[in-house]
């Protein structure tokens, strides 16, 4: 059984943790507004991030994930495709991701390989990294297959995690499974007139 919950999808509305793509990418969108692009507030740019997880973690076994990436673009933007940057896996600290994840094979990122780095040690966080430094989709309006990147990676339980694991503990004396959750979240920006956007998604598991 597995679990793949709590998909949120932002209009026009950056999270917080997305700002960091978009102070990155505030080059491209400046070299947009010189060339004419506008940015009208009525823009609807969106993304759907869907993260499906085990909704058992165990200790010494492999798991396999996947983080599922939509254009949900409407209004005026649902004819665009978009850029997807900066995506991010923040597994509570509990989950130790490989380095090498892949994008489906059907899906708008078949064949490409992405690089797991890790952006913060102590919660986990890391980063799905395109050789191109972006993933493109096509527009809300398109195919399935164009519109939407599946990435799949594995990942274990990580070794420093025993705190949230199902052990035997003073707080944990009966090793019940320990619930927490998992966020993915994404950046983006739409190929028509440069306007951003971002995407956020989380799962419970336990873990034991």
């Amino acid at each position: 059984m597995r679990h793949t919950d709590h998909t949120t999808t932002l209009h026009r509305d950056p999270l917080s943790k997305a700002r960091r793509a978009l102070a990155t990418s505030l080059g491209i969108a400046l070299f947009g507004s010189l060339i004419g692009a506008a940015f009208p507030a009525n823009a609807g740019i969106g993304l759907a991030v869907a993260l499906d997880l085990p909704s058992l973690v165990k200790t010494g076994e492999r798991h396999a994930g996947a983080l599922t990436l939509t254009n949900v673009n409407n209004e005026l933007d649902v004819m665009s495709g978009n850029l997807i940057f900066d995506i991010t896996l923040e597994p509570a600290g509990v989950l130790a991701i490989d380095s090498v994840a892949n994008g489906r094979p059907g899906t708008a990122c078949a064949g490409t390989v992405f690089t797991v780095n890790v952006r913060d040690a102590a919660t986990g966080e890391v980063t799905f990294d395109a050789p191109e430094g972006y993933v493109t989709l096509g527009s809300a309006g398109g195919s399935t297959e164009a519109r939407q990147c599946v990435i799949d990676f594995t990942f274990n339980l990580a070794p420093h995690s025993s705190k949230y694991s199902g052990s035997a503990t003073q707080a944990n004396p009966q090793r019940r499974p320990i619930e927490t959750t998992a966020h993915a979240s994404a950046f983006v920006m739409s190929m028509a007139g440069l306007r951003p956007g971002a995407g956020a998604g989380s799962t419970a598991l336990q873990t034991e």
